[in-house]
């Protein structure tokens, strides 16, 4: 049987490591924004413990009570985590001062649902989108807080691989010479070839229900070209493979079953994407056979 004691000197020795090494970190700033009584917290924590091992508790409430405080120190691990990763990815000059403009509403929710994730994946997520949002105050939606809280590891590896399927389009128009150019995920309505990608029909389902893309297995989603600029020639570029569109049979351009939400959007900037091998050629048969024609470069 464990020792409550020796388990609770255990923690009480982390938690006065992780003090010595925040006293030389140079979170201070951020921290005492984010979360001001970080320090006494976990304080509070070893000295909570003390009291533990030093009261007439029996010794399985003593571990209890000593496992509840620990898992207290793994969240704000967990938070400090994430803050380094905000003030590492920061624009230089980024105010995370109590005088910033951030909403504390906002960072409340942020900072307390960040607790729980422990993932190093999920916290670079985490932390970036924290940057972002002190970076440029009420950027992000709370809607993004309450998806991020909700998706696993195995979904957001999803959701990356879903990213890595960005189509770049440029547009040229008859009436100039000016090039646009739009990038939009690309997802053919056979991707068996997804399969091993984790890409199946129940995990897209899934990351429709998490709110992070609008599926339609059946008709799909198409970008509809009004307005007196109709473009002459479309080029797709993927993966630094390229192909030119010589007509458009109804004036739209067919990208497929998936379309990212606009909270998708705004974890999407944040992932690191790499190129699926065999997408560019799933994505030209698939527009042939929606009757594109393409044309030589």
């Amino acid at each position: 049987m464990v020792n409550p004691e020796e388990y609770g000197l255990e923690i009480a020795k982390a938690a006065a490591e992780g003090a010595a090494k925040e006293s030389v970190n140079k979170l201070s700033t951020i921290i005492g924004s984010i979360f001001p009584f970080f320090g006494l917290k976990k304080e509070a924590i070893t000295t909570y413990i003390s009291e533990i091992q030093n009261s007439n508790l029996a010794p399985e409430a003593k571990m209890l009570s000593i496992a509840n405080a620990k898992k207290t120190y793994k969240h704000m691990k967990n938070q400090q985590k994430i803050a380094q990763i905000a003030q590492e990815n920061a624009k230089d000059g980024t105010d995370f001062s109590a005088q910033s403009k951030v909403d504390d509403e906002w960072l409340e929710r942020f900072m307390d649902s960040a607790k729980f994730v422990s993932d190093e994946n999920m916290q670079l997520i985490w932390g970036k989108i924290l940057a972002r949002e002190f970076e440029e105050p009420s950027s992000t939606s709370p809607s993004v807080i309450r998806i991020l809280s909700e998706v696993t590891p195995k979904y957001a590896k999803a959701f990356q691989i879903l990213c890595s399927l960005a189509v770049e389009f440029e547009l040229l128009c008859d009436f100039n010479d000016d090039k646009d150019f739009i990038s939009y995920v690309v997802l053919p309505s056979k991707h068996d070839y997804l399969n091993d990608y984790g890409l199946t029909f129940t995990t897209l389902n899934e990351l429709q229900l998490l709110g992070l893309i609008q599926y339609e297995p059946n008709t799909g989603y198409k970008i509809d070209f009004t307005g007196e600029c109709m473009p002459n020639k479309i080029r797709l570029t993927y993966d630094n493979k390229r192909t030119s569109v010589a007509k458009l049979p109804d004036k739209s351009l067919p990208i497929g079953c998936v379309r990212i939400t606009d909270a998708g959007y705004s974890i999407k900037k944040f992932i690191t994407t790499e190129p699926i091998m065999e997408h560019f050629d799933a994505v030209t048969a698939f527009l042939k056979d929606s009757n594109i024609e393409f044309s030589e470069i």
